[in-house]
């Protein structure tokens, strides 16, 4: 007899429309002063539109995740995940989302400001809800608009991509589905205030202080973090979450934030994984924040060929989150 428990039964995700290639004028300061060495890996990028919000693209990737689960919005009990960046300060564009989706009023939401690991916590904390009771059916969805929110004028402009994705978790009792089966993280503290999210003031400054858009920070020592804890940390906790499960690397499917080929290249180096074992769709859709490792759940969910896959988040924080997943394949 099959053991039922709480399992991620669908995905959905989805890209704006509009397509940004590296030749797109706005990228045109960046490139006459020497473009990026850090930032690479890009083709194109998907940006929304000028009457397009963020809360549109993660209606339509939840759409997407509850048709493939054969669910109604009536169905859902609970909703996790975050909107970055909103419009306003709070509530987060989640509550928009939920709004428009049609979801029950008396239904809890909880937006979960966890950085860029807000798919792999909105996972563990679904799961724990389900199988507490607490929940029967709990969506995630997280949206990212990042191509608004970033100084087209720094390097890690170029990266920065639009994106939507969503899950819904419940008891199953088929095998085949993905469960979570452990979670690790680890904090960096010595690298935090290196990159961040924050609205600089006018200058002149008013009085009182008037201030600008929000907009991405990257110094010196967010750098020094990019280095080292973006490329090594996230090498030693897959490492670690293998060895603690009993696996081999070869055993694994990764997925990971997808910031720059630079750490691509160097994680999967690190790790020894072959190219059928590590999924990203960088060239085409670039840097989603995060939704990266939500919408690439999603896209290459089909040419997932392991029992196991770790999925890893890289936050501004700066901390590596990694969530390892494990399913039995029909016929193993």
């Amino acid at each position: 007899m099959s053991t039922i428990r709480p399992a991620v039964i669908a995905t959905g995700s989805k890209v704006p429309e509009k397509i940004r290639t590296n030749d797109d004028p706005i990228f045109g300061y960046l490139k006459s002063h020497g473009g990026s060495k850090l930032f690479t890996g890009y083709k194109e990028r998907r940006v929304l539109g000028p009457e397009e919000f963020v809360e549109d693209i993660m209606v339509e990737a939840s759409t997407r995740a509850l048709a493939s689960a054969n669910l109604d919005v009536g169905d859902i009990d609970l909703v996790l995940g975050y909107a970055s960046v909103g419009r306003w300060e709070a509530p987060n564009q989640l509550t928009h989302a939920v709004k428009n989706l049609g979801i029950r009023t008396s239904v809890p939401v909880i937006p979960v400001n966890n950085e860029f690991a807000v798919f792999t916590a909105g996972l563990t904390m679904a799961s724990l809800f389900v199988e507490s009771g607490r929940a029967k059916n709990a969506l995630i969805c997280v949206g990212t608009n990042w191509t608004r929110y970033v100084d087209y004028e720094t390097q890690p402009a170029i990266s920065a991509g639009d994106g939507a994705a969503a899950a819904v978790v419940a008891n199953s009792s088929d095998p085949a589905r993905f469960v979570v089966k452990d979670h690790m993280v680890n904090y960096y503290p010595e690298y935090l205030g290196g990159m961040y999210m924050a609205a600089d003031e006018v200058t002149p400054p008013d009085d009182p202080p008037s201030y600008r858009s929000p907009t991405f920070h990257l110094n010196d020592l967010g750098i020094a973090g990019f280095k080292d804890a973006g490329a090594n940390g996230p090498v030693d906790m897959t490492r670690k979450i293998v060895a603690n499960n009993g696996l081999e690397l070869s055993e694994i499917t990764f997925i990971g934030h997808q910031a720059s080929q630079v750490l691509n290249d160097h994680w999967k180096s690190s790790l020894g994984l072959r190219e059928d074992q590590f999924m990203t769709t960088i060239a085409r859709y670039a840097n989603m924040t995060s939704a990266s490792v939500g919408v690439n759940f999603d896209r290459c969910y089909d040419n997932i060929t392991t029992d196991h896959v770790v999925i890893m988040a890289l936050g501004l924080d700066i901390a590596v989150h990694v969530v390892l997943l494990e399913r039995v394949l029909i016929g193993d």
